[in-house]
């Protein structure tokens, strides 16, 4: 605390003006424990101070409870590892055989760069207190602390220290690309302390990468990406790319220096530099290799590891915790986000996290959880999984992959079904009158997507398989990626969607889910619901109706005695649920059929269609295709069809990557339905949550309720200058300055 108010971060107050500040409110310090580096790239102990600003949350008065976060800026940094793999991936992709150097710019005390106001401030104060020099009433000093500076532990911190982080990134990428722009002739002041490029051994192999779903410009051959305070340069290192390789060199420490106000000779108060000189001597050099957001990326295997001291701590706590038999909530906590993050790159393991979450709660509410025997079993499972991550994984398994495997499924009240449109591989099975009553349709749906990654990855020749589970059931679709089933009301959900984690781990692949419309699902319904035609019958009807996504060749496999097994077992363990019987209901297709004749030209036998009738509208049990009139399904398949792979921009690709000039559009994500069973209370928790909030941060003494004081209404200024003449005048700028600009042979 004595260097904050040092450097001018805080104003001591004493006791008397903390009581008697106006709206003023007090919150507890904290003291993290991290690991940093220093100057020779040494790991060195660090303490972090934070400021607990979620303090008395479960009362609902903290004031980052009371923060509007449907009003706080977008922040681009999330997806920010995912897009820089990304990067690295496609300047592999396109140079196979070339080096990729990297390196790394960190901002020094980054949100103490920006101000607060005073009304804030007043609200983020903190104090503490001593037993040295008591006063006349003997009780303890006090001495408080007025910051004026964005706090750490700060809800909008992040996404208000962002605008100013993501403008300097935009800028280095300008100033990487910027051909105007010559480093030796106009070097960054940090130039000295850059340290000289590295490279590994020439004899080291290049990694392959695969073809991928997104697509970078081909042109594209260096780019910077940021995580708040963090900015990485990834660049192509060949001959036609000499003079970006010195300006990647230097275009983060440039930015900084260009963004920052200079430092002065005779500063009134000290002011460390912006740019952190400690970390630029050891990461700033150009290399292969490198570490970023707690994870080691290598450019030239392309492959991506968890830290070797991060798999030695994190293996440790999880050893301590079996061998004590119970863990408390901060441990817990800490774990859940530590596995979290390993999750990153084994996606799968995610539904293995269930048992560990209800641990957290447990602990939460008394304090202390005992670990049974089927946490214990996943807590040793992520035992493999660390040292996994540890080992290292393709970044091919991570980037938004070309799938090698599509498969379509479906389920109805009494079968599931499922084919590959790569190979027209098909299956179907009938449940018995248990498994009928024991699940869900749901629950159905999930089982027959798993089923389809059991039967069709092991026929995968792909070192890096990448599957691509199609249905018409969002519930499923969701479950795939990431379920949080209770184990104790849930226990059938969660079986199922453990044993996919086990065959995508197992195959070392990874895995998109995507929903469609029913009515475009017509192949995998027909094979859920038409167990009264034989396989010769059924595929002769799809022949002859051509529905959408209805693979050349289509041949038929049963199920292995194994999965027949699963499927049983998980009727035994569900419970028994009330359910009144129904018959079997055929599909939309078979409804159509008034007979079959035979076909001199084919082998199978041809189905004769009613025709210009309607299907009638079925239960709810029938595709969902039934308000179509069943001629215009039949021979308009194309109609239907659409991209199956829509994936947001934000997450592969930088939204601006440019301060100035034309950005690329950008893929929104996609809303999905939520899968959650308490998707109501959450729905009008969330309402509740709207409605009880104001466009002002409520003001609170600290002993009552906040109480809603409006602020005072600002007149709105008469004239503005217009930010679309402003752009055009600095894109003429730009512009011209390129035409008189000489061309780089080089690039």
């Amino acid at each position: 605390m004595r260097q904050e108010v040092a450097l001018g971060y805080a104003i001591p107050i004493s006791r008397d003006c903390v009581r008697n500040l106006k709206h003023g409110e007090l919150y507890p310090l904290g003291l993290a424990h991290q690991l940093t580096i220093n100057d020779q790239g040494l790991q060195i102990p660090k303490k972090r101070v934070t400021h607990d600003l979620s303090n008395r949350k479960k009362h609902g008065l903290s004031i980052n409870q009371r923060v509007i976060d449907e009003e706080l800026p977008a922040c681009q940094y999330g997806h920010a590892i995912l897009r820089f793999l990304h990067l690295v991936h496609h300047i592999r992709l396109q140079h196979p055989n070339q080096r990729i150097l990297m390196c790394k710019s960190d901002i020094d005390k980054a949100y103490r760069r920006l101000h607060t106001t005073p009304r804030i401030a007043a609200k983020c104060m903190t104090a503490w207190s001593t037993n040295i020099d008591k006063d006349e009433t003997q009780q303890e000093a006090f001495i408080g602390l007025l910051l004026t500076r964005l706090p750490f532990g700060s809800s909008p911190a992040p996404a208000e220290f962002s605008i100013c982080s993501d403008t300097i990134f935009d800028l280095a990428n300008d100033l990487l690309h910027c051909t105007l722009w010559d480093p030796t002739a106009l070097p960054s002041p940090y130039d000295a302390d850059l340290p000289a490029p590295e490279h590994l051994p020439n004899d080291t192999p290049f990694g392959d990468a695969l073809p991928v779903d997104v697509h970078l410009p081909p042109s594209q051959k260096a780019g910077v990406e940021g995580y708040i305070d963090d900015g990485i340069v990834a660049v192509l290192d060949a001959p036609i790319t000499k003079r970006m390789v010195e300006r990647a060199r230097q275009a983060l420490a440039m930015a900084n220096h260009l963004v920052f106000r200079p430092q002065a000779h005779d500063e009134p108060i000290t002011r460390p530099d912006a740019q952190c000189i400690r970390k630029l001597k050891a990461e700033g050099r150009l290399q292969e290799t490198i570490i970023f957001l707690g994870w080691h990326i290598n450019s030239r295997s392309l492959t991506i590891c968890l830290p070797d001291d991060k798999a030695i701590a994190w293996t440790t706590s999880i050893q301590t915790a079996l061998k004590d038999g119970s863990i408390s909530y901060d441990d817990a906590s800490t774990l859940v986000g530590r596995l979290n993050h390993v999750a990153f790159t084994i996606p799968s393991a995610r539904h293995f996290l269930n048992r560990i979450r209800r641990l957290e709660y447990i602990a939460d509410k008394y304090g202390t959880a005992k670990i049974n025997p089927q946490t214990r079993c996943d807590l040793k499972l992520w035992l493999d999984f660390i040292h996994q991550a540890n080992t290292g994984l393709s970044i091919n398994s991570i980037v938004f992959r070309l799938p090698t495997i599509i498969c379509f499924s479906d389920a109805s009240e009494h079968g599931i079904g499922g084919y590959c449109l790569n190979t027209g591989l098909a299956w179907h099975y009938q449940f018995s009158r248990i498994e009928r009553e024991s699940f869900t349709l749901n629950l159905k749906e999930f089982l027959a997507s798993v089923i389809n990654g059991k039967v069709h990855l092991p026929l995968d020749k792909s070192p890096h398989p990448c599957l691509l589970s199609v249905g018409d059931s969002s519930c499923a679709a969701g479950w795939l990626n990431k379920s949080n089933f209770d184990p104790t009301l849930e226990p059938i959900h969660a079986d199922v969607a453990r044993e996919h984690a086990r065959t995508i781990i197992k195959h070392n692949a990874c895995e998109y889910s995507q929903h469609i419309p029913g009515v475009t699902n017509v192949v995998a319904d027909c094979l859920s619901r038409d167990f009264h035609l034989s396989h010769k019958h059924l595929t002769a009807m799809l022949k002859s109706a051509n529905p959408p996504y209805l693979p050349q060749v289509l041949t038929y496999t049963p199920l292995s005695q194994q999965i027949l097994s699963w499927i049983g077992s998980l009727a035994r363990n569900q419970p028994k649920r009330k359910v009144s019987p129904k018959q079997p209901t055929p599909s939309t297709l078979a409804h159509g059929i008034s007979g079959w004749t035979s076909n001199a030209t084919s082998n199978f036998p041809t189905p004769i269609w009613t025709t210009k009738t309607k299907p009638p509208s079925w239960t709810s049990s029938v595709l969902s295709c039934k308000q179509y009139a069943l001629e215009h399904l039949t021979q308009n398949p194309s109609e239907f069809l659409g991209p199956l792979r829509v994936r947001p921009s934000a997450m592969w690709r930088r939204p601006l990557l440019q301060v100035v000039g034309l950005i690329q559009r950008k893929t929104l994500p996609e809303k999905r339905t939520s899968a959650s069973s308490d998707k109501q209370k959450h729905t009008e928790r969330k309402t509740l949550q709207l409605n009880t909030k104001r466009h002002y941060l409520p003001q609170y003494s600290g002993t009552s309720s906040p109480s809603l004081i409006p602020p005072e209404k600002k007149p709105r200024p008469t004239s503005s200058p217009e930010p679309s003449s402003m752009v055009a005048e600095a894109a003429n700028i730009v512009s011209s300055q390129r035409k008189n600009a000489k061309p780089d042979p080089s690039e």
